[in-house]
């Protein structure tokens, strides 16, 4: 008898652990039903609702940068969730961000980089106005840099990225400098997000995308360390089950909510946007 609550009691934390695991990284147990992705809801009242989507697709696994054929369906979904700021990645030019501002809106502020790896970054504000920072450019280039004005005068420092993906040394680059630039820079409310292109889950695929990935995993530490992590535990955001797309935000900025949008993506497109809803601590 004692045997038997012995191998039950171990079977119980088994599950426990399970559960937990669960919890931790967005995946149900086999069989369960788990609510997953973002779900359209009402805006902070006294926050933002903050998005970063790269709109590349997978081109036969080369990738490829955005396509104009893809806008009117890209601009429909942002419309959608509605966001106050919204950064973009795998652009073909300025003019093609702003094409998508003008989709979204009449009142809305733009800011463009040609990208650390020659794929632009672009942000879009949809009330308020950005100002474009020049950080000092490194070996792999500099984020898109940028201070976002609120119509109540609050700033919100945002560096926007979209790191290398199979060169873990220069996303460690990227990475560090736009986390070394939101603390230089000084600014209460510091967001950094993007296509960061570090998976660190490696029990989920058969090959790693990375040629470091011991560097990658201090990569991640160095921003965990200093930015809270929004989107942990809110599922994968690239196809095939791959988590690449963070928000990072100040200690200052609560976390409401923050996840994946599935089913926005269109043709070859190989990543979900990313939501989350902050408050003004």
């Amino acid at each position: 008898m004692s045997g038997e609550r012995g191998h039950a009691w171990a079977y119980e934390a088994l599950l426990l652990v399970l559960a937990l695991a669960c919890g931790l990284f967005g995946y149900g147990l086999p069989g369960t039903s788990v609510d997953v992705g973002w779900k359209p809801s009402a805006k902070p009242e006294d926050g933002l609702r903050i998005v970063t989507w790269n709109l590349g697709g997978s081109a036969g696994g080369g990738g490829r940068r955005f396509d104009d054929e893809q806008l009117d369906a890209v601009a429909a979904s942002l419309r959608y969730i509605d966001p106050d700021i919204v950064v973009v990645q795998e652009l073909r030019g300025r003019g093609q961000l702003r094409r998508l501002a003008n989709a979204l809106g009449s009142e809305t502020s733009v800011a463009f980089d040609q990208g650390i790896d020659g794929r632009g970054v672009g942000a879009i504000a949809t009330s308020g106005g950005l100002q474009k920072l020049d950080p000092p450019r490194g070996a792999n280039g500099a984020p898109l840099s940028v201070r976002f004005v609120m119509e109540d005068g609050r700033k919100l420092h945002i560096c926007g990225l979209h790191a290398h993906p199979w060169s873990a040394s220069s996303r460690n680059e990227a990475i560090g400098r736009s986390v070394d630039l939101l603390e230089d820079e000084g600014e209460r409310y510091g967001v950094l997000l993007g296509d960061l292109n570090l998976d660190l889950d490696r029990g989920k695929r058969q090959d790693l995308f990375t040629d470091d990935e011991h560097l990658d995993i201090q990569t991640y530490n160095y921003a965990a360390k200093r930015l809270f992590d929004a989107g942990l535990g809110g599922g994968p955001t690239a196809e095939p089950d791959r988590r690449l797309d963070y928000i990072f935000v100040s200690g200052s900025l609560e976390v409401l909510t923050c996840a994946p949008f599935l089913d926005q993506r269109r043709g070859d497109m190989d990543h979900h946007p990313v939501v989350a809803d902050v408050a003004f601590r």
